[in-house]
Formats: C-alpha cells, sequence, structure tokens
C-alpha cells in the first residue's frame, strides 16, 4: 500500500471518530439541555475553623479575699491595677477594715461593762455577806440569851412564863437556821451571777480576738513573682475598690508565665468534629506574621453565650500550645487561630450538587442515556464544598441543578467563619 492510500485511510478513521464523538456529545447534550454540570476530581480537602480569645497561663496562683472570722462578706478597700508586676510579698489586694473596727470597739466595749458589773457583783456580794454574817451573829447570840435567861423552874416562875420562854427560844433557834440558811442560798446566787459575767467577759474577748484576728488577716500579698490578672464577673467587669466579695471568690490570679495556652472560642454552628489532639495555627494580633503551633487539649461539652443578652453561643477550647515565648506572650493576649478540623485526600463536590429526598442524599450522574439518581454518604464539608465518602468516583459527571425538576431539597449553605483549600 502506498503512502498516499495510508494516508487517505487514516483521514478516514479520523473523520469517523470525530462523527462518532459529534453523535455522542449531542446526545448528551439532547439528554440534559440547560443543565450544568461538574466533573468529580480527587484532590487534597482542608476544612479549617477561624476563632479567636485571648492567651492564659497554665498554671497561676489564685487571689482570693481570706476567710475572715466572723464575718461572710468584706469589702475591697484597694486592688492592684490589671497587668500590674509584683513581686513575692507585695500587697495585691487590702480589704476594708470599717466592720472589724466596728466589732473590735463593741468588743472592747462589752468587756469593759462586763468587769465593771463583775467589780461591782463581787462588791454588793461581799456587803451582803458581812450583813448576813451580822445577822446570823446576832441570831446566834440572841438564842444563846434566851437559853441563858429562859424561865424554866415552875416553883419560881409561872406556867404562863415557862411556856413563853420555850416559845422564845424556838423562834431563836430558826432565826440562827433562817440566817445561815438565807447566808448560803445568797453566796450561791452570788457565784451565779459573778459566772453570768464571767461567761459574759469570755464572749466579748472572743469577739476582740476574733476582730484582731481578722484586721491582721486583711492584707492579701503576692505568693511569688508576676503579673496580676483580674478576673470580670458575670457582667465582663473587672472588681474594683468597694465592691463586695466573699471568702474564697476568685478574684484576680498571678500566672506563671513560662508556660502559656490560648482560649479561644468556637461558634455553635462550627463546632462538629472538635476533639482534642486537633492541629491548631495561633497567631497574636501583635504578631500577626508569625505562627505559633499547637493542638486542641479539651472542648466544653456544652455551648454557652460569652455576653449576656447576646444569644450566640460559643464552644470554649483550650489550646496547647508547642512553645512559649515569654517576651511577647502576656495573659490575656488578643490571639486568632485556625483549627485544621479535616485534612487529607478526598472527593470533595459543590455543595449545590447534594440533594436530599425521604433523608437519604443523593446526586444525579450523567451516563449515556442521561443523568441518574444516585446515592451517596456525605463525611466533612465548608461552606461549598462536601466531601463524598461511597457512591461517587472520580471522572463522573454531575449535575448542579435537579434535571428532572423534582420537588428535592438541595442542600442549602451555611454561614460560617470557615477557610477552605482544595487542590
Amino acid at each position: 500500500m502506498s503512502r498516499r492510500h495510508i494516508a487517505l485511510a487514516a483521514v478516514a478513521a479520523t473523520a469517523i471518530a470525530a462523527g462518532l464523538v459529534f453523535r455522542l456529545m449531542a446526545s448528551v447534550e439532547a439528554a440534559a439541555p440547560d443543565v450544568p454540570t461538574y466533573i468529580v476530581k480527587k484532590g487534597t480537602f482542608e476544612r479549617r475553623i477561624i476563632a479567636r480569645g485571648n492567651l492564659s497561663a497554665v498554671n497561676a496562683a489564685p487571689i482570693s479575699p481570706p476567710r475572715v472570722p466572723g464575718q461572710h462578706a468584706v469589702q475591697i478597700a484597694w486592688i492592684a491595677k490589671d497587668g500590674t508586676a509584683v513581686h513575692k510579698g507585695d500587697v495585691v489586694m487590702r480589704l476594708s477594715p470599717i466592720d472589724l473596727q466596728r466589732q473590735l470597739l463593741d468588743g472592747q466595749a462589752d468587756l469593759a461593762t462586763a468587769e465593771a458589773n463583775l467589780q461591782k457583783t463581787r462588791t454588793m456580794a461581799k456587803v451582803a455577806e458581812t450583813t448576813r454574817d451580822s445577822n446570823a451573829a446576832l441570831a446566834e447570840l440572841e438564842l444563846r440569851n434566851t437559853q441563858k435567861f429562859q424561865p424554866k423552874n415552875d416553883q419560881i416562875f409561872s406556867r404562863h412564863e415557862i411556856i413563853e420562854g420555850a416559845i422564845d427560844e424556838e423562834l431563836s433557834r430558826e432565826k440562827v437556821d433562817h440566817a445561815r440558811e438565807a447566808n448560803t442560798i445568797q453566796r450561791r446566787i452570788s457565784r451565779s451571777q459573778v459566772g453570768e459575767i464571767a461567761v459574759q467577759k469570755q464572749s466579748a474577748t472572743r469577739t476582740i480576738k476574733l476582730a484582731q484576728m481578722g484586721l491582721e488577716s486583711l492584707v492579701v500579698r503576692a505568693p511569688h513573682d508576676g503579673i496580676v490578672v483580674l478576673k470580670r464577673n458575670w457582667q465582663g467587669r473587672l472588681p474594683q475598690a468597694g465592691q463586695t466579695v466573699w471568702a474564697g471568690q476568685a478574684i484576680a490570679e498571678i500566672p506563671i508565665l513560662s508556660e502559656m495556652q490560648a482560649e479561644i472560642y468556637v461558634l455553635e454552628v462550627d463546632g462538629s468534629g472538635l476533639r482534642p489532639e486537633l492541629p491548631v495555627e495561633v497567631t497574636l494580633e501583635s504578631q500577626p506574621q508569625k505562627i505559633y503551633h499547637g493542638t486542641i487539649l479539651r472542648v466544653a461539652k456544652l455551648a454557652q453565650p460569652r455576653t449576656k443578652d447576646v444569644p450566640v453561643q460559643y464552644f470554649a477550647v483550650t489550646v496547647k500550645l508547642a512553645k512559649t515565648d515569654p517576651k511577647v506572650m502576656k495573659p490575656g493576649t488578643r490571639v486568632s487561630a485556625t483549627v485544621v478540623i479535616h485534612a487529607g485526600d478526598a472527593i470533595a463536590v459543590p455543595r449545590q450538587a447534594v440533594f436530599y429526598k425521604d433523608g437519604e442524599a443523593r446526586v444525579f450522574r450523567l451516563s449515556g442515556d442521561g443523568f441518574a439518581p444516585v446515592k451517596v454518604k456525605l463525611g466533612a464539608e465548608t461552606p461549598g464544598r462536601v466531601v463524598v465518602t461511597e457512591g461517587l468516583s472520580a471522572g463522573d459527571r454531575i449535575a448542579l441543578a435537579d434535571p428532572t425538576g423534582a420537588p428535592t431539597q438541595a442542600s442549602a449553605g451555611k454561614k460560617s467563619t470557615e477557610d477552605e483549600k482544595e487542590l
């Protein structure tokens, strides 16, 4: 066969192949007119979440009001400013002594009153005892005289006089017994009064002692060198002078700056897939050009609002940093963090290519006979992409709109702070 015949045969074969391709494309276009399509491919898929928060120390010494004897609540008289550098032993907080000073004065007044009453009671008891002793002595003297001069001889005295003398003797004896018994009772009463006043004196002494101990504990000092970090209350306010606080309440802390961690907050809508050990990239707002690497240490079990009266909820996430730079990392420094939820090779398709019917996800795959629904299983997702774990292969062509016009529910996008990177 000559070269000319070979060339003519090649041209004819090319024309036949082109015709077949043209007819195939024409049949595809006829099967799905005006339906945009997407060719499935496999590549690197990443789901990233942007969150913000602050640095905090891994270990910190808490600063709390001491337990003041006799008081449940105290007032702050003075407190160091947020961010103040202190050394071990420096005064961090002073509590108001007004209530304790009043308690001390009341105790001292009660003690002075008790001592005065005790002295008065003892003096009156001494006087009463002397009087009773005199009365008892007179009664005994009267009894002796009555017995000495009592008419007993019936030869000399009449019967009436003898009976009267016996009555006088019995009366004198009763007076002596009464005087002795009254003396015993009065001594008991005096001892009881002295004991009662002694109890009052002990109570006043205890009040004074508690007040003095409380006054000595009103000064709170730094346990070690560091920076004072004041804690905000549920309203977002810092503690200040005049505020009423309770023993053990967290007012501030002095962190150990050698090891820091990041406390970030992730929107509840972005919280799916958060778990410990996920990689995190952290940047300081003061140095956005430098990236610090870390991993998620723990994730809060429940999402909660960060601001009162604002219903937006966040998951609190603690990030363990691989390295701490004490020169630039301080407690409270604002940070931005990027959490990599998913990374790896995967088949990802546009979200608008996924439709739902009867609660099942499906896509429409193009074949020689047109589009056919295919059930798929979904994985990680971003605002624009969703991973298909089962049901599709690389090279498949799928519809980006419902080619049947049936009332299926398309996969809707959602607002998020996530970023995606697909290669």
